[in-house]
């Protein structure tokens, strides 16, 4: 990452933060973080990248170019299928079919 994006990308989760997402760090490495970055368009001088971050309650999607403008986004997870146990009507339907 260019330095203009580190300290973008801090403000950005400080500001998601003021929207409610609980995010403790923001290194690529963390569990909750998923970071790609585009390829360069001029060798040398860094690259876009786009910051995904995930938890139960929250869904932030940071996009940065390589001088640290870019945007931001928090949305609310609302889960509509969930896995084992799940009561969504799809899956309340499937049990009710495999009972008979």
């Amino acid at each position: 990452m260019t330095e203009r994006q580190v300290k973008a990308l801090a403000k950005r989760i400080e500001e998601a933060k003021l929207h409610g997402a609980e995010i403790s760090g923001y290194q690529p490495w963390s569990d909750n973080w998923h970071i790609r970055f585009a390829d360069e368009v001029r060798p040398g001088r860094g690259q876009d990248l786009s910051a995904v971050w995930v938890d139960g309650d929250h869904v932030v999607v940071i996009s940065l170019d390589v001088y640290g403008g870019g945007r931001m986004d928090v949305a609310e997870a609302n889960f509509i299928h969930s896995g084992e146990e799940c009561q969504c009507d799809i899956c309340l339907a499937e049990m009710d079919d495999e009972r008979g």
